[in-house]
């Protein structure tokens, strides 16, 4: 499929020229000459991005099997003035290209992955297949993702665990359809890792998902609290003066002494934090948040 894909001619490339800096030129004719070679030197990066990417994968198809063989390809690319990094950046933007002219067809796709940047393109390769098409198909409609947009998704447990199962099932077919022991073996390497993947990210998710449920708890009981507080607080209006003044002096000498008393105990606990059981941990923690809100509030 790949042989199939043309990319365009780099004389029609559309590209944005709004980058350019032109403020180190006075003269209005020297900055239109600059603008138009410019725009000459993006197309012609442009093109050349997607044309050394369908080099490099040619060449990694011819080498598939190179674990296989105990060859390696580093000194090979370093010769050619390219990290390992970069081949496999390229690679795989054009590997992103090829599945974006798959579905949408080759008018504008070359300007559309212009806008991406290398990295960002092996990281939306990389993706599920599902969280892919969904970024192609705004790509399709013009709306180009950002890098962040695509490593917040890149990042997350679900789309990892996503991504490890879809790796495992091509593994175990891989395993199936080997046709010498060597290809078995390192099919059999990549189910154990994808295996392991999944059951860490398992974990982890799981592990998230507890600590999300015992934030909501937490904040569902801060937040009683508060609304008790609350409430004693409104009952105070309707005291008369003799109870209010009562309440006042007890109060007076009652925060006097405890206060400094429990700054200093708050000091010590959140000193000595990992050394109280979970439970305890989390009721003395949220009891100070609490606290903290309240007094910042009125400050």
């Amino acid at each position: 499929m790949t042989s199939e894909i043309i990319i365009p001619d780099a004389s029609t490339l559309a590209v944005d020229t709004s980058c350019i800096d032109l403020s180190e030129v006075e003269l209005q004719e020297d900055k239109d000459f600059l603008v138009e070679k410019g725009e000459n030197i993006l197309r012609i990066v442009a093109k050349a991005a997607l044309e050394v990417g369908r080099e490099l994968v040619e060449i990694q198809k011819h080498f598939k099997t190179e674990k296989a063989h105990g060859l390696g390809l580093n000194a090979y690319y370093k010769s050619l003035g390219i990290s390992p990094t970069q081949a496999s950046n390229w690679a795989c933007k054009y590997r992103a290209y090829v599945a974006y002219v798959e579905m949408f067809g080759e008018s504008g796709a070359t300007e559309t992955f212009k806008s991406l940047g290398d990295r960002i393109s092996t990281k939306l390769w990389h993706l599920p297949e599902d969280y892919k098409k969904a970024f192609f198909e705004e790509m399709n409609q013009g709306n180009i993702p950002s890098q962040s947009e695509i490593l917040e998704v890149a990042k997350d447990p679900e789309v990892k665990l996503t991504k490890a199962q879809e790796l495992l099932a091509k593994s175990k077919a891989r395993k199936q359809e080997a046709s010498d022991w060597r290809e078995r073996g390192h099919a059999s390497d990549d189910i154990k890792k994808y295996e392991q993947q999944i059951a860490d990210l398992t974990a982890q998710i799981e592990e998230e998902k507890l600590k999300t449920a015992e934030e909501a708890e937490s904040k569902k009981i801060a937040e009683a609290e508060r609304a008790s507080m609350e409430k004693e607080l409104q009952k105070l209006k309707f005291d008369d003066a003799k109870v209010r003044s009562e309440r006042v002096k007890k109060l007076s000498t009652t925060l006097t002494v405890s206060l400094p008393q429990a700054l200093a105990d708050v000091s010590k606990f959140f000193a000595e934090i990992n050394d109280y059981p979970e439970e305890v941990r989390q009721h003395i923690y949220n009891s100070a948040k609490v606290l903290a809100n309240e007094i910042a509030d009125k400050l």
